[in-house]
């Protein structure tokens, strides 16, 4: 009992302890855990704090989309272009399109536009670039507006743009990154600034030759590229502009090669359009040439050799052995592609009236140089003697032939004045032209059809065409020869007689042009009804149906088939036998007996086997009387059937024992056998 008592004091004394301990314990965590606690609530803060400034857009509606405007030059002289840029970003995934400022001042054509999809982080971006060709027309500051887009249900507005326009022959400011004016021939060109392009090195050259030509008269345009950069790409941003000119396009060979031009060497030169251009109208027009899209291989600055990082030395004097030129040149690290905009200024071209003075009444309308004319028949007609081929009525084929230099297309039908001699048939016009850089030329034949109204010697008049010289810069008028002709009288019919009554004739008939009219019905058929109700169209209406119905019933039976070999087998077996008599028909015409035998014993074999679905092989000659007994055969065909197999076996190892003309008797009995054999089975 003693011993359980000190147990007891000993337990609870060690409970007291271990209860003030825990006790003390809390005390010391709680003032930890209050210390945690702080701590614990200022992060808190800043991660609640972060998160709302990530969220801010979403949740005050920030827009989804921005705008931009930009130009490639901010100063440009009367007449020359610059390219207008709107920049659009979204990340809705729709298409927003923009509404570009007013262009004041400026002579605007759209150049199209680029679209550009960024994924980035499961946000994707779509970029919208829209391009304008601004020419300016007068000298002055202009400021060009915002571009607006709506977005969001708000509206988004770019940067405006001012924009300096300095007069015909100042100094205009350089694309992008300009290098600086050009210089004057014989001097050094500028050195440009670090990525720039020099002018005198990338230039579009645009000429027509001939500043000052007449209405009607052709010349020749001309641009090309020349460029002592290496370029990485270049397209057309825009296609010149022609006013008041018809245009012909030429052939171009768009190749790059080394050129020289104006006693410089370029190494890169390319033909960009050549055109034929023919004024329309007198006045003063401008031509805008194309505008180019380059890309410039600029090179990059010199870049750092990096030094560490390597196990190993190089001995060119850097760490890193892929740190090297020419591993920079090999992986094109040694530059950039800038792009910049290439555009040649405008060409104006003045136009002249035609003179008025001494302008004859029977003037064309002809612009041309060395036009020439000539006129005959498609028959030689002596006009000493009458020819028996050409009579009244007989059709001449009277052909005009125009030939020279100019727009010979444009020649109008010339007039003949006939008179009554002949009657004048509808005419056919034919141009045939060339079109190169040094204008237009060809012929223009007319034909006419011409008809003699009377016999006698008759005249074709002169042929007169009137036109402007160009090269003369005078009216001209050529004429053809007169060609003069003898026709004979034609046929003509009997006329009646118109005498006295005392010698009056009985009524002749001359002709049976005009018929009576039929009073008889006979020869018409009744109608009674309308062509859709009739037994033959619904006849054919019904044929696409029965069509229909033979396919389905056809593509039915087909598949039933497949489902049962069996019985596919047993429906083609009668068909196989006859076609192998019918080769075996053909060995024996051939003479061949022991071919013959083997396929007749072939032909018999495999309608057995497919006739009574057994095994191949399953039927031998010894047997076979039983095996057809065993399918419900009568006695007597079932020998027969044997017999022949029989035969058939010793003639293919003795084919000389056969009689004469027993071949084509085994090849009929097999005939009948088969029949029927069909008929029993």
């Amino acid at each position: 009992m003693g011993d359980r008592a000190e147990k007891r004091e000993a337990a609870c004394a060690s409970d007291s302890w271990g209860t003030l301990r825990q006790a003390q314990d809390e005390r010391t965590l709680g003032g930890r855990d209050g210390a945690g606690s702080l701590r614990g609530a200022w992060r808190l803060g800043w991660v609640a704090a972060l998160a709302c400034a990530l969220t801010a857009g979403v949740v005050f509606g920030a827009p989804s989309a921005s705008i931009q405007a930009s130009v490639d030059r901010e100063t440009v002289a009367v007449g020359e272009a610059l390219l207008y840029t709107i920049t659009v970003s979204s990340q809705s995934g729709q298409s927003p399109q923009p509404r570009p400022p007013s262009f004041d001042g400026f002579l605007a054509q759209s150049s199209g536009s680029s679209t550009s999809l960024n994924m980035t982080n499961g946000t994707v971006q779509l970029t919208i670039s829209s391009s304008y060709q601004l020419i300016a027309q007068k000298e002055g500051t202009f400021r060009l507006g915002p571009a607006e887009l709506d977005a969001d249900g708000t509206v988004l507005k770019s940067n405006p743009i001012t924009i300096t326009v300095v007069p015909a022959g100042a100094p205009p400011q350089l694309p992008s990154n300009p290098p600086g004016a050009a210089s004057e021939p014989g001097e050094a060109d500028p050195a440009p600034a670090q990525g720039g392009i020099n002018p005198k090195k990338l230039f579009l050259f645009a000429d027509v030759g001939r500043k000052e030509v007449m209405v009607g008269e052709p010349l020749s345009y001309y641009s090309a590229l020349l460029s002592e950069y290496d370029l990485a790409e270049c397209s057309i941003a825009s296609e010149a502009l022609f006013t008041g000119f018809v245009v012909e396009n030429l052939d171009v060979k768009r190749q790059l090669q080394p050129v020289t031009f104006r006693g410089r060497h370029y190494p890169l030169g390319c033909e960009v359009s050549k055109k034929l251009l023919i004024p329309a109208a007198p006045g003063t027009f401008t031509i805008r040439p194309e505008m180019l899209r380059a890309g410039v291989k600029v090179p990059n600055a010199q870049r750092p050799r990096r030094r560490g990082g390597w196990p190993f030395n190089d001995p060119f004097g850097s760490d890193d052995p892929f740190d090297d030129p020419i591993f920079d040149r090999f992986f094109g690290r040694n530059f950039q592609v800038r792009q910049t905009s290439v555009a040649a200024d405008p060409i104006v071209v003045k136009v002249l009236p035609l003179p008025a003075a001494g302008k004859p009444a029977s003037f064309s309308g002809i612009i041309a140089e060395d036009l020439t004319i000539s006129a005959g028949l498609d028959r030689k007609v002596d006009r000493n003697k009458v020819q028996k081929s050409l009579k009244e009525t007989d059709a001449l084929n009277f052909k005009v032939v125009l030939s020279g230099r100019g727009d010979i297309r444009a020649l109008p039908k010339p007039e003949l004045a006939l008179g009554d001699g002949f009657k004048e048939y509808e005419s056919k016009a034919t141009p045939e032209v060339k079109v190169d850089e040094s204008g237009i030329s060809g012929r223009k034949t007319f034909e006419f059809v011409l008809v003699p109204r009377r016999s006698g010697q008759l005249t074709i008049p002169t042929v007169e065409v009137t036109y402007f010289d160009s090269s003369k810069r005078q009216y001209r008028t050529i004429r053809s020869r007169p060609i003069d002709i003898q026709v004979a009288p034609g046929e003509r019919e009997e006329a009646l007689s118109t005498g006295v009554a005392s010698a009056r004739k009985d009524v002749k008939v001359l002709g049976t042009d005009l018929r009576y009219i039929v009073e008889s019905p006979s020869a018409l058929v009744s109608y009674s009804g309308p062509l859709h109700l009739s037994r033959a169209f619904q006849l054919l209406n019904f044929l696409p149906f029965a069509g229909f119905v033979g396919v389905v019933l056809q593509t039915r039976r087909r598949r039933w088939l497949e489902r049962d070999p069996a019985r596919a087998r047993r429906e083609r077996a009668g068909k196989a036998a006859r076609e192998a008599v019918a080769r075996a028909r053909e060995l024996a015409a051939g003479g061949s007996a022991k071919e013959t035998c083997a396929q007749l014993e072939e032909a018999v074999l495999q309608y057995l086997w497919a006739k009574l679905c057994v095994p191949a092989n399953s039927i031998v000659v010894e047997t076979s009387d039983a095996t057809l007994a065993a399918h419900g055969v009568p006695a007597e065909l079932a020998a027969r059937a044997k017999e022949l197999l029989t035969r058939f076996e010793m003639s293919r190892y003795a084919p000389g024992a056969l009689a004469p003309g027993a071949i084509d008797r085994d090849v009929l009995e097999t005939e009948e056998l088969l029949t029927e054999l069909e008929r029993a089975l």
